[in-house]
């Protein structure tokens, strides 16, 4: 007879159940859930109900969860959140009220037909998730809540014991439907009441889970998981700021360190833990002083000075770059920067912000650039005066990847003070990068001392002797890797007799093959019987049932065996990339389907000694769980082992593709996502250096993936996903549109890829399908990459006889593509791959004798315009390898295109149509002739030159065509100003800039910033490039006038979202006379009232402003405390408005420049 099932095990086991897998609940109209908090507050990845209660879900609402109430089936198709403990569903079956008496036919079918697709998506939802369904308060025979039949219709299907009855009464029990559920062991029914058991029991189970970490004894737990530290002081971080961030990275917490001592006989244990978990995940433990299981290399010393003289710099500096660490795999960056992290924290004075996801976009108004400010601006407010930033990103090549400085100019140009620390792989053209980044070098090789600080280490925390220690130090005395003598170490500990790692992996992954060949009947979860189960076999009422056949066993053996093979294929291509594949692909692709075989896959494939089996243990994860290779490089030498070379991998990947799930799958997105990163990484575009190292052999499996793209979208099922069709396009312009192809199969290739990409992006941008969706930065790049494949289209085409090919319907005019790719700009200006096809498609343009040479020149002024300013303002494009090799092309065809006078042909008669850019070439032309770059100061020689060109901009006769143009206006702005001032506007990007102009100068300045305002801002609908600037301008002259009502409503039509320019609250300009001495004529009086004490900054009330203007320290306005008087001030100028500074608190200015 089967063991019976204790009530209260059952609850001892029950947060285990919750932390194995997504648990979802059902709540009956029998539980009145208000009445058990302990219940409501567990982390539920969804939730059901039939009870028409709109007061529900906020017995669910908690400080770090917020539930979304569910009362339509469209709502839940494809969302991203099928299963999100932070925010679950609560999903109303029956709605939230009754419908009317007299409602239509109509609409009770309507309302029948949604019941009914809700109903079913609790099957659909459990399907390959591990998901276990609870059961509270549901009463079968209850003419209020589901009926029992569509109860059983619905989990009929599931696995065993996937469902739970709590509080079932003698009716339910003997329910026909109920009955049969739990003879075929698909349910377990328990009388007991699941909420008040709970309840009753939370005190012992608290004090059971709950481990106070020593070092922060003092801390209530409930306050630990929130509880930083600034300045010395115990900060609370906000708790729901601090969820909202928690899925894109780690605000270090006395929570999250708070650890018990680890105990002798552990102590090497733990430490062989740290060494093989650390290059997935940081293992904080291993850094406390007390354990001391980190390798330190000579260069974190360094890294900790640069670190540390970046974080203590003046607070008012907002002048810093990016520090990243560099260095090869294996090389200890993930561990230096954990270290870092920790350290960092122990000190007390700055909160530590810890992320590792590389894909994280930190562009303006994303996700994850939100949650981050809002996150940094709370701390802020509770006393930070700067927050250290670390993102283990592992960028690839710093050239083309600008998502480093893209996170710290989003926070900088939100005030936000941080100190960006990144990781990367070892670089090129390291002089290069130095400019914008402070690169620190992580050698992958150990010095002589790191070698012996090693042997210590292993001797003292592995707790083996120091003659075995010196016996394998000795046995590797050639080897000052680190990452060979990690894994050597690892090896050597744990397979002695065996000599190499790979041959560990090699043996790991033959001994579970062997296992899973030898899987018994015993070996699956033995058959258990409740109470209730129990009382009604021994009446013959119960009938137990058969144990699983033993041939359908075989069969499954036998198959996975097969499918293995594959499994270890696949997870070892993607783990090669740091990917991490979802538990549910893993499962799909062993063919585990039954519930009791998934839990054998990850007993005993899963938790092989190779693998990391990634369970997030936060209380509020999404529901998802990944498996992979422990580390990239046991996943690189198990594919040598294998011998699968790069075309093989080719084939894995669109085998892969040729498997992905159905789309009601709550966890298909997710799929999606780990699809498209393993394509782009081993992709034409990969930045991988390995990739690129070897493209020509990843290029022979390229055919294989793109056959398999569009055969998901092709057949049946048709799977039609944006993301995928990116990379599609890709790959298919990057293989058959290179010049390796034959003209004609480029062209058969290419025409029906552009003619798809037109159809999808039609459907998006007028979401003609709720089906497929994309955000607008995937409609931009499907945009570019589809412009891209027509341009590869028209060299083809080129190629090849007219005769022959006939003209092509499918490519697109030169200003159809302009115009979609300024869109695209406008909404992403730092986009570097939409100017780079803009650059390669007007090559292609100019070229077409078909164009005549007025409209060339008219689109070669358009694009000079932009290049100019992405050139001046946006570096992270400006530095881009592709961009760059596109723009000197351009360069040649601007000299091409204006050399002998050509623009002198066409000047007159391009005015006669109405058309400046006669003017704006001209005047170029007259700027190269005469050597004056607008971004540097004026020489006196060149001042002649300057009069010249800005009496050509100034002709009354082109006066209206002038005022339309944007690249006039601006030249005559910037030239205007270089002219008079000497220095350029934003000189070398310094700030507290001095000028020196009359008031009748500024007048100047002013009148053209009002023209470029009215006769273009105001009449263009896309946005240009310098808009935030030419606002800036006119309020900084109607400052200078001393008209500041003017000014403010000026800085009010600076919008953060249009902002390029680095430094956003940088003071650029300090208010002066026409001798470049600063006005400080200003005086105010302080408020307590508009002083932020944990900010220590504030407003005053300046009395010739009339207003309250910003200041970011008591100390640069001279002053003690938030009150009294101040006099002698100086005005400052920033795109968010004015700021006041202290006369000897300004910068110091001379001749040569800014010092």
């Amino acid at each position: 007879m089967a063991q019976q099932i204790s009530f209260k095990n059952h609850l001892r086991k029950l947060n285990e159940l919750m932390q194995g897998g997504p648990v979802i609940l059902y709540v009956g109209t029998d539980c009145n859930i208000g009445n058990f908090p302990v219940l409501a507050g567990k982390p539920w990845s969804r939730i059901y109900t039939y009870r028409q209660d709109e007061g529900l879900p906020m017995q669910f609402h908690k400080d770090a969860r917020q539930v979304r109430t569910v009362t339509s089936y469209e709502e839940i198709r494809r969302d991203p959140r099928a299963l999100d403990k932070r925010n679950p569903m609560l999903i109303y079956l029956a709605g939230t009220k009754p419908l009317p008496a007299d409602c239509d036919p109509d609409a009770e079918d309507d309302f029948d037909r949604n019941q009914e697709q809700l109903v079913q998506t609790i099957p659909a939802i459990m399907k390959n998730t591990f998901s276990t369904l609870l059961l509270v308060g549901y009463q079968a025979d209850s003419e209020k809540d589901l009926s029992a039949k569509t109860l059983y219709s619905v989990l009929r299907n599931l696995g065993d014991r996937s469902v739970y009855f709590y509080g079932a009464d003698e009716r339910t029990l003997n329910n026909k439907y109920i009955k049969t559920l739990i003879d075929r062991e698909i349910a377990v029914a328990f009388t007991e009441d699941l909420g008040a058991e709970l309840q009753a029991y939370a005190v012992e189970m608290d004090d059971e889970n709950f481990d106070e970490g020593a070092n922060f004894a003092a801390f209530s737990p409930a306050d630990q998981r929130y509880t930083f530290f600034a300045n010395k002081r115990v900060c609370q971080a906000e708790k729901s700021l601090f969820y909202n961030f928690g899925g894109i990275g780690t605000l270090l917490t006395v929570g999250t360190l708070s650890y018990p001592p680890i105990s002798n006989n552990m102590m090497s244990l733990y430490f062989y833990d740290f060494l093989k978990n650390s290059p997935s995940s940081p293992q904080w433990y291993g850094y406390m002083s007390r354990n001391g299981f980190s390798i330190r290399r000579d260069f974190e010393s360094k890294l900790m000075k640069v670190v540390e003289a970046d974080l203590e710099r003046r607070r008012d500096s907002d002048d810093t770059k990016p520090i990243v660490l560099c260095g090869q795999t294996g090389s200890g960056k993930s561990i230096a920067l954990a270290n870092l992290t920790y350290q960092i924290f122990q000190q007390r004075e700055y909160p530590v912000i810890y992320m590792t996801n590389p894909d994280l976009d930190f562009s303006p108004s994303t996700e994850a650039c939100n949650a981050l400010c809002a996150l940094l601006e709370n701390l802020e407010e509770q006393g930070a005066e700067r927050v250290l930033v670390i993102w283990d990103c592992s960028v690839y090549n710093l050239h083309k990847r600008s998502s480093i400085q893209q996170l710290l100019l989003s926070c900088a140009n939100r005030g936000r003070k941080v100190t960006v620390v990144a990781s990367a792989m070892e670089q090129t053209k390291a002089e290069e990068l130095r400019k914008s980044y402070h690169l620190i070098d992580a050698p992958i090789l150990l010095t002589s001392n790191e070698r012996k600080a090693l042997k210590r280490l292993v001797v003292e925390k592995g707790k083996l002797h120091d003659v075995q220690v010196q016996k394998w130090m000795d046995s590797n005395q050639d080897d000052d890797n680190l990452l060979s003598l990690l894994y050597s170490l690892l090896y050597w500990i744990h397979t002695p007799l065996e000599r190499g790692l790979r041959q560990e992996i090699r043996k790991s992954v033959d001994d579970i093959n062997e296992e899973i060949g030898q899987i018994q009947l015993t070996d699956l979860p033995k058959r258990q019987l409740t109470a209730i189960e129990q009382a009604f076999a021994e009446k013959g009422i119960f009938s137990q049932r058969d144990e699983k056949r033993s041939e359908d066993l075989e069969a499954w053996r036998e198959e996975l065996q097969e499918n293995l093979v594959f499994f270890w294929n696949c997870l070892a291509v993607s783990s090669q990339f740091k990917l991490h594949m979802p538990t549910t692909m893993a499962m799909r692709l062993l063919k585990a389907s039954d519930r009791d075989y998934q839990r054998l896959c990850q007993e005993k494939i899963f938790n092989a000694p190779c693998l990391l089996h990634v369970e997030d243990n936060d209380e509020y994860n999404t529901g998802e769980y990944y498996v992979a290779f422990r580390t990239p490089a046991e996943a690189r030498m198990f594919l040598n082992s294998s011998h699968i070379d790069e075309k093989a991998q080719g084939c894995i990947v669109a085998r892969l593709i040729d498997m992905l799930g159905d789309e009601t799958n709550p966890y298909f997105s997710n799929e999606i996502f780990f699809l498209e990163q393993l394509i782009r990484l081993i992709g034409p575009n990969s930045d991988v250096s390995r990739v690129i190292d070897n493209s020509a052999a990843y290029r022979q499996g390229y055919p294989d993936i793109i056959k398999a793209l569009q055969d998901l979208r092709i057949e049946e099922p048709r799977i039609v996903e944006p993301i995928l069709v990116n990379q599609e396009l890709t790959y298919v312009r990057e293989y058959y549109g290179s010049n390796k192809q034959l003209p004609e199969v480029s062209i058969q290739r290419l025409e029906p890829e552009i003619t798809f990409a037109r159809e999808l992006l039609e459907i998006l941008r007028n979401r003609k399908s709720a089906e497929i969706t994309a955000t607008p930065g995937l409609i931009n790049s499907i945009t570019v990459e589809s412009i891209f494949c027509e341009e590869y289209l028209q060299k083809a085409y080129a190629l090849i006889s007219p005769e022959k090919a006939g003209p092509s319907t499918i490519i697109c005019s030169f200003n159809e593509q302009f115009n979609s790719l300024l869109e695209v700009i406008n909404t992403e200006p730092r986009n570097s791959y939409a100017y780079t096809c803009l650059l390669r498609c007007f090559e292609l343009c100019y070229q077409d004798g078909a164009v005549d040479s007025m409209t060339k020149l008219r689109y070669l002024s358009q694009i000079l315009e932009i290049v100019e300013e992405v050139d001046a303002s946006i570096p992270e494009v400006s530095c881009n390898s592709y961009y760059q090799s596109a723009r000197q092309a351009f360069n040649k065809l601007f000299d091409q295109a204006t050399g002998s006078h050509k623009v002198d042909e066409y000047f007159e008669r391009l005015l006669e149509l109405g058309s400046a850019s006669g003017v704006h070439l001209r005047a170029h032309l007259m700027l190269n002739e005469a050597g004056i770059d607008l971004s540097k100061p004026l020489a006196p020689a060149a001042r002649a030159a300057c009069c010249d060109i800005l009496a050509l901009l100034e002709t009354p006769s082109y006066a209206g065509i002038i005022s339309r143009s944007s690249a006039c206006q601006y030249m005559r702005l910037r030239l205007k100003w270089l002219y008079y001032n000497q220095y350029p506007i934003f000189y070398e990007n310094r700030e507290q800039q001095r000028t020196a102009m009359t008031r009748e100068q500024w007048g100047q300045i002013l009148n053209i910033c009002c023209d470029f305002v009215e006769n273009v801002l105001q009449k263009n609908t896309s946005r240009i490039f310098y808009e935030n600037t030419i606002y800036y301008l006119t309020a900084l002259s109607y400052a200078q006038l001393e008209e500041y009502d003017q000014a403010m409503s000026a800085f009010r039509s600076i919008e953060e979202a249009n902002f390029n320019r680095k430094g956003r609250t940088w003071i650029w300009h300090i208010l002066c006379d026409e001798h470049r001495q600063p006005k400080a004529v200003f005086s105010g009086v302080l408020n307590k009232q508009y002083y932020n004490d944990k900010k220590k900054s504030g407003k005053l009330y300046v009395d010739q402003i009339n207003s309250l203007v910003y200041y970011r320290d008591l100390s640069v306005i001279g002053k003690a405390a938030p009150s009294g008087t101040v006099t002698d001030l100086c005005v400052g100028t920033s795109y968010i408005g004015f700021s006041v500074i202290a006369k000897n608190q300004l910068k110091r200015w001379d001749d040569h420049g800014i010092s």
